[in-house]
């Protein structure tokens, strides 16, 4: 493709902003970033954050969970080919260095797998909400926000529509979980009045559990205003600091799933869901 000289005349914040995301993604100049920047505007390209920070272990073992292997591929492979489906070829991780270079080993810039992706250090635990400020920068549409030990597969570009119906600041995917043998309620309960969410339980108490329950799969989609609402202090988290004030404001929505989801902490979980895959596929 050919390519034309154009002077454009921008303002300093917008520079520097091009300048940081220059240095993140290497090696880029800023003629690269705009180009970028304008590509991805214009043909529909989306982002996506993977949090994987805090304590990421794999039971008692030195093993990230997104680094855990289900079947042939990792959690975080499989996390970005469900992505990439969907179109979301910008991706973002969060997560402590050594965590992040075990993941860059694997995934490097994204190239094989055919999206972007860039790398966000958290020096310490600041939370599920406080580090998405490390990205606010380079967000200027609609994105996803998912956990880097969950395994998931469902329609996101319908979750996408519905968001965009509702107007929504905030939509949550919600899975109606019947009972389970096995703590699966560990992302939070979920109240709504239609598919509007007017209540949240980030930690119920298991044995007061109803039948059938809307659950919280730590699936979440946001747009760019959400940054807006993420307190200033040195540790916040999305359920505790930024859920509650968009739920009392009609602007958090749910999306119930038609799929799977499994949040992966131990070998229980990790045996789990193996054996419900290995059904499904047979």
């Amino acid at each position: 493709m050919s390519k034309i000289r154009v002077s454009l005349t921008l303002d300093k914040e917008i520079i520097d902003r091009i300048d940081r995301l220059a240095e993140v993604s290497g090696s880029k100049s800023r003629s690269e970033i705009i180009e970028s920047i304008l590509t991805n505007y214009m043909g529909g390209k989306k982002s996506a954050v993977i949090l994987c920070g805090g304590d990421v272990n794999f039971g008692n073992s030195d093993i990230p969970r997104p680094l855990v292997k289900v079947n042939d591929e990792t959690i975080i492979e499989k996390i970005v080919t469900v992505l990439r489906r969907y179109g979301y070829t910008n991706i973002f991780i969060t997560g402590s260095k050594q965590t992040l270079e075990m993941i860059s080993d694997l995934l490097g810039t994204g190239e094989g797998f055919g999206v972007n992706i860039a790398y966000f250090k958290e020096n310490r635990p600041v939370g599920t909400a406080k580090v998405l400020k490390y990205i606010e920068q380079y967000i200027f549409s609609t994105f996803l926000v998912v956990p880097g030990d969950t395994l998931f597969e469902f329609d996101l570009n319908h979750m996408f529509d519905e968001h965009k119906k509702n107007n929504a600041i905030a939509t949550v995917a919600v899975d109606l979980y019947p009972k389970p043998n096995k703590g699966q309620y560990k992302k939070g309960l979920v109240v709504v009045k239609g598919n509007k969410i007017i209540d949240y339980e980030d930690s119920p108490d298991p044995s007061k559990l109803p039948d059938n329950f809307v659950q919280n799969t730590g699936i979440m989609m946001f747009e760019p205003s959400i940054f807006s609402y993420i307190p200033d202090k040195d540790v916040s988290f999305l359920h505790e600091d930024v859920l509650p004030t968009l739920i009392k404001e009609g602007k958090a929505y749910a999306y119930p799933i038609h799929g799977y989801w499994f949040n992966i902490h131990d070998q229980d979980d990790l045996d789990y869901a193996k054996s419900l895959l290995s059904s499904e596929i047979a």
